[in-house]
């Protein structure tokens, strides 16, 4: 009397990764199987499965840790029998990083920290402005921290730190700040009295504002004006004094560290004597 063994099952094919999240990983795959079993495994770990039986070919495998390799399994199923498994591997999106702070160092770089992902070996930094593509600044560092350099002054933009693990990148951090504006240049002192001083100065390209202040020999510094245009005159001063004037340019409420810098005294008061005639 002759067996018949029933032949195999047929396995799927075409087994690709659809998205990933940090705790999800989306596949799907071809066949034409009655339906099909999903397993997934972190390494050192044993096999779980997803899903006992889906008649489709797309599945979602879920509660997955954040930046873990996995390796997913697809197995055909037919009259109660398996295939042997279509294997695939991919990891999860590491954790994004958190608290994000920057500071400008000047008018062409910008300062970022930022506290680690648990679950990131490296960081990808980026930097972008409102009107421009998204640059990157370093491919992969181990720390917490970056300088970004070669900006353009007095300029606003968009910091974004990646966490990468494996080779897979997650989800940015991202934070806004300005560089500082470029300091003003050819300060002038075009009229000077007992009380007044009038400044003038050329533009900074960068700038949309300057603040003006004025310092007395051995007093404190004093800002006198926030303004748009490039002269000012500086009234109420006290009499052969010598003040130490500077004009900070700002940008959008960012004010440069540097200033344009001068010294003036305002001229002496003089005293005329009356002779009386007898």
């Amino acid at each position: 009397m002759m067996t018949t063994t029933p032949a195999e099952v047929e396995m799927p094919s075409g087994l690709r990764l659809v998205f990933r999240e940090t705790d999800r990983l989306g596949v799907e795959w071809v066949g034409s199987a009655d339906s099909y079993r999903v397993t997934y495994q972190a390494s050192g770990d044993t096999e779980v499965d997803s899903v006992a039986s889906v008649p489709n070919t797309t599945h979602t495998i879920g509660n997955l840790t954040a930046g873990t390799s996995y390796a997913v399994r697809v197995y055909s199923i037919e009259g109660g029998r398996e295939s042997a498994p279509l294997e695939g591997h991919w990891g999860t999106r590491p954790e994004a990083p958190t608290n994000l702070e920057i500071v400008t160092m000047n008018t062409d770089s910008l300062y970022a920290t930022w506290n680690a992902s648990s679950s990131a070996d490296f960081y990808r930094v980026t930097y972008q402005t409102s009107d421009g593509l998204e640059m990157q600044s370093v491919a992969s560092i181990a720390g917490a921290t970056h300088t970004i350099g070669s900006l353009s002054p007095g300029t606003l933009y968009t910091v974004r730190v990646y966490g990468i693990k494996d080779l897979v990148e997650g989800e940015p951090l991202l934070g806004d700040l300005r560089t500082e504006p470029e300091p003003p240049t050819n300060l002038q002192f075009t009229t000077t009295s007992t009380s007044i001083l009038q400044i003038s100065w050329t533009a900074s390209g960068s700038a949309d504002t300057y603040r003006v202040s004025l310092e007395a020999t051995g007093g404190p510094e004093v800002t006198y004006s926030v303004l748009a245009d490039t002269e000012y005159t500086a009234a109420g001063l006290s009499p052969g004094t010598l003040y130490t004037v500077r004009v900070y340019s700002r940008k959008n409420g960012t004010e440069g560290a540097l200033p344009l810098e001068g010294q003036q005294r305002t001229s002496k008061l003089i005293l005329s004597s009356s002779r009386k005639c007898f």
